[in-house]
């Protein structure tokens, strides 16, 4: 079991406004910064199938980890491990519409962002619009079943685990859930899970991710649960003083620069409240 995937699975997770897709990057389909003042806001939801009249043709980003994979271009993802004969229960089924596909199949246990619209699954309606042919034996359950036509998917990893395994993610798109730990400057912070297990971030690395704000969002307060989205780099300041906008004043750089130099940032492109 690799270093990315020892973690708890998290809940799905339904955001109430839209994410905007990012630029490409080397992995997932990425998003583009968005100008915008307010902080929007997530919430938890227990299961996408008791809301699917509610949510049916709505845009919708939500977080989970894979249970199974079905194909190149589909996966469900869940809140919380289940018997195998709960079939729909905190579920959901997901298809990847996005225009760039994924290079290689997502992992199980591998946990996710997407967004995408809600619908309900019916077989050949989907081949027929996507173009695709699927296994007809392997979605007999999911069956005018819930489904999201995702166009945004993205890693969903926790702080510690990039900061442990920096180089599996550099220049990949993330969406990462935790806490704000520490407001550095202006426009950069810290990101951690809040309550530490010593044990485990001997493993897997520092609780705290370094974060670069470009969303055009204020930072959060200290302790705010948040779920930020964005690419990971290597901080190097005069690449970070090249590409980006990094507003803090020389004493706060050069304490960037003493502390996390060649270790993992995050540039965010997108903040959310996570009201749980």
């Amino acid at each position: 079991m690799g270093i990315r995937n020892i973690s708890v699975k998290v809940g799905l997770v339904l955001l109430t406004a839209i994410a905007l897709p990012l630029t490409s990057s080397a992995y997932f389909t990425n998003a583009k910064a968005q100008e915008n003042g307010s902080i929007d806001s997530a919430k938890e939801v227990e299961n996408v199938s008791d809301n699917v009249d509610q949510l049916l043709g709505q845009t919708v980003t939500i977080r989970g980890s894979i249970d199974k994979v079905m194909s190149e271009e589909a996966f469900i993802l869940e809140n919380q491990p289940f018997p195998q004969d709960v079939v729909d229960k905190d579920r959901v089924l997901v298809i990847n519409t996005s225009d760039s596909s994924i290079p290689g199949l997502p992992e199980e246990d591998d946990k996710l962002q997407v967004r995408g619209t809600v619908g309900k699954f019916v077989l050949a309606d989907v081949e027929q619009k996507y173009g695709l042919d699927l296994n007809d034996e392997l979605y007999v359950d999911y069956e005018n079943k819930p489904v999201i036509f995702a166009n945004y998917v993205a890693l969903s990893p926790e702080p510690r685990e990039i900061t442990g395994e920096p180089d599996y993610y550099y220049n990949k798109s993330v969406a990462v859930k935790g806490e704000v730990s520490k407001v550095l400057g202006t426009n950069t912070f810290t990101i951690g899970q809040g309550e530490v297990i010593e044990s485990v971030d001997k493993v897997v690395g520092e609780d705290n991710l370094l974060v670069l704000n470009q969303s055009g969002q204020p930072i959060p307060a200290e302790d705010k649960d948040i779920i930020v989205t964005g690419v990971v780099r290597p901080f190097i300041l005069k690449e970070i003083e090249r590409d980006y906008q990094l507003t803090e004043d020389l004493e706060v750089r050069q304490k960037l620069e003493a502390e996390y130099s060649e270790k993992p940032v995050l540039i965010i492109n997108r903040i959310y409240s996570s009201e749980e």
